[in-house]
Parts: structure tokens; sequence; C-alpha cells
């Protein structure tokens, strides 16, 4: 269950083992490090022993980084509170008040899209 709108998208969150489901909403931004391996290795960065990031000593970069032309950060995660039964989104930080007026509306388009799906899928479950 995946919705974007422009740089705001809501997904289920897959980074880490979590006991319950939970879902994220994230904000796509231009990745810094896209096609930029070559120009790091030119300036001193060197492979890593495990091979998987390029580091300088005190600096180091994962691999990935470099591939994708897009990064994301999380703006807040949304998880089923079983004793009420309903979702909670809980942001995090101030990151909501770092959005500009038209990624408020993304937002919140996003969110809306999302709490319909996932309060179906509460009323059938």
């Amino acid at each position: 269950m995946k919705n974007r709108s422009n740089n705001i998208e809501f997904r289920q969150y897959k980074s880490t083992p979590v006991k319950e489901k939970l879902y994220e909403i994230i904000k796509w931004q231009p990745n810094f490090y896209y096609n930029q391996y070559e120009k790091y290795l030119d300036n001193g960065y060197i492979e890593t022993f495990s091979g998987d990031s390029i580091t300088n000593g005190n600096h180091s970069i994962d691999k990935n980084c470099f591939f994708n032309p897009e990064s994301c950060y999380v703006i807040g995660f949304i998880y089923l509170n079983k004793k009420e039964p309903c979702y909670y989104l809980e942001t995090v930080g101030d990151r909501l008040c770092d959005l500009t007026d038209d990624e408020v509306l993304d937002f919140m388009k996003v969110y809306r899209k999302a709490m319909k799906k996932l309060n179906k899928k509460l009323n059938y479950d």
C-alpha cells in the first residue's frame, strides 16, 4: 500500500524488523550524492574493506547513496493503537513544520488517502 503526491509519500515501513505493522510518510528530495561516486574517489575517498561504502578516514558514505536520484527522510509514522482501536500519526520532531505550504497540502492529501485505506482495512479485520 503506497501512495505519493509530488515529493510526499505514504508507504509501509520496512527498514528494520518491527513487531506490528508500521507505516511512514516520507519526503523525497534530490540526492546530493547521485552520480558523484567517481568524484569522491578522485578527491581521496577509498572503498572500505567490506566494499559497501567509501571513506576518507572520518566520513563514510554507503555506496547505495550514489545510485538513486532521490533520497528521503521520514516526516511521521502511522501505527495502530490496539486499545482504541485506531491509527495514530506521530511526527518526527518539527519536520512537518519544515514543509512548504504546497508540501503540507500534499502531506494532507497523502495522509487522508492512507487513513481511508487503513481505516477501511481495520473495519474489515
